[in-house]
């Protein structure tokens, strides 16, 4: 019985020595004879963390007093275990403690699980404090789609509690402003087990639509199996409203621009970034990628000779009291040849420090129409076909130019502009005028 069994048994002496061990006792601590075990101290085995604790123990055994303790030890070959030992004093005829029995079995394989299980049971606080603390609303959902749990900022959004909704799938959320294509799109990715993203308008429990910013992914278990999916929704409806309300208010200036055949440019100075229309691209001979979006890309096709003019205007607007550029430069055509242009703009937006931006000198935002006045000849030449040809090239005709006009002078940033279409058809009207008593008198 002592040598076969499966737990350590070790007999110890009055004062605590080694009197006998059993096989699976050398066993737990990697010796291979009583010997070792003796030689290397029985208390040494124990980790410094648990010697304290195993010398009480033994103590109240002398003293006639059993007990329990749990503790780690290292084998001489390195092995770590966790042990529970049970300590029993035996007695003499007289009450006196002769020996001290000790009864020890492994709890590793305990040890290990409970420490995974308080792991995960951690984990899962911690995810659940997450879930309650972000704004998304969180959907966790079964292999059929239908709902687990949601987090607060579920009910929040939609205003649907997490029991009304437990037990469901989503399409509860589904109106009839809920587009149907987006509908099947996210039915065949979830079929599939593949993420979907994408924009779709959902209801809340009073009846109001919302436009939902809406993530589903799966989740797989070690095999591959999908266990369960994870639907991360945000209500974007305020920046869609944004959206829309700016398309709307720049409908009737990109109207005006192309009535007026100009080209529109909206410079970011921070980011360097330049955005132009299609006309300004046009006056170029640019195709609609042939420029690098970037202020410098624009500078490059600016002739030499007029970037110091250019910097000049640039650089009167680092003053707060200066919001607009109005110059007139050459600039490369595509095909070799220098085309006058003439350049407005505004300043619409500064730093966030209120004067300049901190991260430059410049303002921080400007934009604006440009429109060409001609192509270059010589200096003395190509100032009169500058000014004959903006003319033509600038007027609009009679019917649609007046409407242009009208709506432009009342946009500070476009006087100038208007200045220059309106003086462009008073000479129109004057050459014209001049023109014809002349071709009735060679008749």
């Amino acid at each position: 019985m002592f040598e076969r069994n499966p737990e350590c048994i070790k007999v110890l002496g009055k004062d605590g020595s080694l009197l006998d061990i059993n096989p699976a006792g050398l066993s737990f601590l990697e010796a291979e004879s009583i010997l070792e075990v003796r030689t290397h101290g029985l208390s040494n085995f124990v980790l410094p963390a648990y010697q304290s604790g195993f010398s009480e123990l033994l103590l109240r055994a002398k003293a006639g007093a059993s007990g329990v303790l749990e503790f780690e030890i290292r084998g001489l070959r390195g092995g770590h275990r966790w042990l529970e030992t049970h300590v029993t004093p035996l007695s003499d005829g007289d009450g006196e403690v002769t020996m001290i029995l000790t009864v020890t079995r492994d709890i590793t394989a305990a040890k290990v699980d409970g420490a995974a299980r308080q792991a995960a049971e951690s984990a899962l606080r911690i995810s659940d404090v997450a879930l309650e603390s972000i704004s998304q609303g969180v959907i966790i959902a079964a292999p059929d789609r239908r709902i687990l749990s949601v987090n607060s900022a579920f009910s929040k959004i939609t205003g649907y509690s997490g029991s009304e909704v437990v037990g469901r799938t989503c399409r509860f959320m589904q109106g009839l402003l809920t587009d149907p294509q987006t509908v099947v799109r996210i039915r065949e990715r979830v079929q599939m087990f593949m993420e979907f993203s994408g924009e779709i308008v959902n209801y809340r429990k009073d009846g109001r639509p919302f436009w939902n910013e809406l993530t589903i992914s799966p989740v797989f278990d070690d095999a591959g199996v999908a266990t369960h999916f994870i639907g991360i929704t945000r209500d974007v409806t305020a920046r869609k409203q944004a959206d829309h309300a700016l398309r709307e208010s720049e409908a009737p200036l990109r109207l005006g621009a192309r009535g007026g055949d100009l080209g529109v440019w909206d410079w970011n100075v921070p980011g360097g970034t330049l955005r132009v229309n299609e006309r300004w691209l046009t006056m170029l001979g640019l195709e609609p990628h042939a420029l690098t979006p970037s202020i410098d890309s624009w500078h490059a096709l600016v002739h030499t000779e007029d970037m110091s003019k250019l910097s000049q205007n640039m650089e009167a607007l680092r003053s707060p009291l200066e919001n607009q550029i109005d110059v007139e430069v050459r600039a490369q055509h595509r095909q070799g040849h220098w085309i006058w242009i003439h350049v407005v703009g505004s300043v619409v937006e500064r730093g966030p420090e209120g004067i300049f931006d901190p991260r430059c000198r410049h303002p921080y935002r400007h934009h604006g129409p440009q429109t060409r006045a001609g192509r270059t000849g010589s200096r003395r030449r190509g100032a009169g076909r500058k000014r004959s040809a903006g003319a033509h090239a600038t007027a609009p005709d009679t019917r649609r130019g007046r409407g242009l006009l009208d709506y432009l002078r009342y946009r500070p940033m476009y006087r100038p502009c208007v200045r220059r279409l309106a003086a462009a058809r008073r000479l129109c009207h004057r050459r014209t005028a001049w023109a014809a008593p002349r071709a009735a008198t060679r008749r």
